[in-house]
This record gives structure tokens, C-alpha cells and sequence, in this order.
């Protein structure tokens, strides 16, 4: 059974029908108001500091910077601690963007690797959903322990806001290599959601772990009023009825560069702000792009620097690609076949590859980080993976002859 409300007016009117029955919007942090930069993904804490300093130094204005995905230990997916090699000091550089009147994002996961301090805090305590590594936020005392982790280092470290990346938490459209219509996508995801959860719960994910979030943190506000306040931010890629009421901005999740795409967002934003949630944004350049290495092949370094920003970031990703990079840490990850290194490495290669729209690269890992991402039934056999990983081999070295011709100009 459903049920319908009917709420008449003008635009204005009706929106405040809606809130009415569902919650008044919090209001977001001045600064969030204004240009928030992101990237995949700075991968040690010297580059977040030097970015800042670099937009300064140019009279470019940055209100935020988000650090995106893999801050954690190697093999520790999930995990609300830093590697230490690369982010030694988070309070340094926390404080160093602050003083550039930077304000600083994390991603943080609903999920948490197997093996990791924080997964095995949610199993001893039975907070996990069945057969997977994301924690229950419909049980108060999960979402409780989920902010209490973050207390202990990134709330405490001075985090200013959260980027809640996969949110839903379910994605079975990432093994799929070619994009599907949406009614399948809802379709796969309710059957993936429906194996953990009532299926009436499914779509509620979000909600409740935005509250989480929000409750969390404004508690923490309480405990220590010696802490200057900061009002909640939450950028998240899911979103129900209700939401507006726990500081989120809705973001539509990875896009692909085109004028087709850009025409739909607009469509898209605007519906979803109809709706009475009020705050929605799209990564400004997209995540995917569609032209790759014919920039290096023609030798168009001002088209490829378009898309990579700066001499320093086309430099390093090269660099990844061809020496003892991204894609030769995925093939030795298939010589032992273990199967967290083989999704960490893969899911790395997907994410560089797709940046650099070396699409055929970036498809081929996809499928090899969908059947080894945690929680993801197995459809392919040893045998098989190692001719997938094969074919990405001959494929690289491929690639790697463009680029090489690229880097003799």
C-alpha cells in the first residue's frame, strides 16, 4: 500500500507543504556556498597543502578542498584512519588549509574492509547487515559507533565536512560494462539491497546515515563547547524524504564529459530541488572523459591539460601508467591473486584510467574490481581472471607506446 499527499499551491507553497510534513532544511556553512575542489585524488597530504597554496598564490578562490577516496592503510578499505606514510600529520596539514581559509572534505564509507579495527568493531558488536561489510544505520546504537570512530580521528583532527561516498550502499551497476537503463539499475539494486535488508528499507540508507552524521556531530558540539561550532556538511550521493533536515548536499555521483550530460543535469537539479530538497550539485569538468590517448598520439599537451589542470598532475599520471605505476601493481596483484590487493589496485586502474579517458583500460579493471570488490559473489574462475588480467597487459603495453611517443614530443 502506498500512501499519497496532495499538497496545492504555488511552488513556494507546496515545497513548504512538503517541509512541513518531512523537516525544515538546515542551513549549510557560509563557505559551502562557494567553489569546492576536487580531484582523483590527491594521494599524500604535502599535495592537498600545495594545491591550496598553489590557488592562492594565483588569486584563484577555493573554499574547500576534498580529499577523496584510499586516505586509509593499504588493504583497509573503509578504514577511518590515515595511512601514515602519506598523511603523517592530518592536524598540520589541517591547520596549514586553514590558514589559507581552505576548509577541508573527506570521503568516508558506509563499508569497511574485513580485517580492518573498525569492521571488527561493528562485528563484535553484531551492527553489521547480513553478508556484507556496510554497518546498520537504522539501529541508533550503529550509527553511535560509526561517529564515534570518526571522533577519534578525522571529527578530532578538525575535518570541517564529509563527503559520503557510496551511500546507497549497494552498486551492482559498477560490474556492469555498458551503461544500462535506469529501471534496471533500480532493478539490480533492490535485488542486491533486498538479499541485507526489508525491501522497504532499501532506499532509506541515506537517510539514516545522514542522520548519524548530523546527530554525531552535533552531539560532539555539546560534549566539547570549547570547540569553535561548526554547522554539518554532508555530500552524499543518495538521498530520501526527509534528508534536507541533516545538512546534506545531494551530488549526482560520476558523470561523463559531454554537452549531452551537461543538458541533463541542469533537467536533473532542478527536478530534484522541486522536490523540496534543497541543496544539489555535479562535479563541474565530470568524472569520466570520452577523449584520451589520441592527446598523446596527436601530441594536443593544451587539450589533455585541460582535463588534468595542471603540468605537475599530467606529469605524475603518466608516470603512474608506465612506471611501476597503477596498471603494474594490478597484474602483480594477479600473480599472487590475492583477492583485496586485486580489488585495491583494480579499483585504483579504473579510477587514473577513466580520469585520463583511456576508456578500454578503465572498463577492463572496472570488471576485475567488480569481481573482487567485498561482499560480491565470484562469476568468473582463477583461469578466466588471469586471461581478463592478460588482455589488460597487451592492452598497456599498447597504451604505453602512445605515451611514450607523447613524451618524445
Amino acid at each position: 500500500e502506498l500512501t499519497y499527499y496532495f499538497i496545492a499551491g504555488t511552488m513556494n507553497e507546496a515545497v513548504a507543504g512538503y517541509r512541513f510534513l518531512t523537516g525544515k532544511a538546515a542551513m549549510l556553512p557560509k563557505w559551502a556556498y562557494g567553489y569546492v575542489q576536487s580531484m582523483e585524488r590527491y594521494e599524500n597530504q604535502d599535495e592537498l597543502v600545495e594545491t591550496a597554496q598553489k590557488s592562492r598564490e594565483l588569486g584563484i578562490g577555493m573554499d574547500c578542498i576534498v580529499q577523496d577516496w584510499f586516505t586509509w592503510p593499504d588493504g583497509e578499505w573503509g578504514q577511518k584512519s590515515y595511512d601514515a606514510s602519506r598523511y603523517p600529520d592530518p592536524v598540520t596539514m589541517i591547520n596549514k588549509l586553514h590558514e589559507q581559509y581552505v576548509h577541508y572534505m573527506i570521503s568516508i564509507w558506509p563499508t569497511m574492509a574485513e580485517g580492518t579495527p573498525d569492521n571488527a568493531e561493528f562485528a563484535a558488536k553484531g551492527l553489521l547487515l547480513p553478508a556484507c561489510t556496510a554497518y546498520d544505520p537504522f539501529k541508533k546504537e550503529a550509527r553511535d559507533l560509526y561517529f564515534d570512530q570518526l571522533k577519534r580521528t578525522h571529527y578530532s583532527y578538525g575535518t570541517d565536512a564529509w563527503w559520503c561516498d557510496s551511500s546507497e550502499p549497494f552498486t551492482p551497476e559498477w560490474s556492469r560494462l555498458m551503461r544500462m537503463e535506469e529501471s534496471e539499475n533500480y532493478r539490480e539494486f533492490c535485488t542486491e539491497a533486498g538479499l541485507r535488508m526489508s525491501y522497504e528499507y532499501a532506499n532509506a540508507f541515506p537517510l539514516y546515515h545522514a542522520m548519524g552524521i548530523y546527530e554525531g556531530q552535533r552531539g560532539a558540539m555539546q560534549e566539547h563547547p570549547e570547540v569553535p561550532e561548526k554547522r554539518v556538511c554532508n555530500l552524499t550521493r543518495s538521498a530520501y524524504t526527509g534528508q534536507q533536515r541533516y545538512g546534506t548536499i545531494m551530488w549526482s555521483g560520476d558523470t561523463s564529459a559531454s554537452w549531452e550530460t551537461y543538458r541533463n543535469q541542469i533537467a536533473i537539479g532542478l527536478h530534484f530541488c522541486a522536490s523540496g530538497l534543497p541543496y544539489w550539485t555535479m562535479d563541474i569538468g565530470a568524472f569520466f572523459v570520452k577523449r584520451g590517448l589520441n592527446w598523446y598520439w596527436d601530441g594536443d599537451y593544451d587539450q589533455a591539460l585541460r582535463v588534468l589542470r595542471m603540468d605537475k598532475l599530467l606529469d605524475k599520471h603518466i608516470r603512474k601508467l608506465t612506471k611501476n605505476g597503477v596498471i603494474t601493481q594490478l597484474l602483480a596483484a594477479g600473480e599472487t591473486m590475492d583477492p583485496t590487493a586485486l580489488f585495491e589496485a583494480a579499483h585504483a586502474a579504473k579510477g587514473v584510467c577513466a580520469n585520463l579517458g583511456l576508456v578500454k583500460l578503465s572498463e577492463a579493471a572496472s570488471e576485475i574490481a567488480e569481481e573482487f570488490r567485498p561482499g560480491n559473489p565470484r562469476r568468473f574462475t582463477d583461469a578466466e581472471v588471469k586471461e581478463k588480467l592478460a588482455a589488460i597487459a597487451a592492452l598497456y603495453n599498447k597504451t604505453a607506446e602512445g605515451i611514450q611517443r607523447y613524451e618524445e614530443g
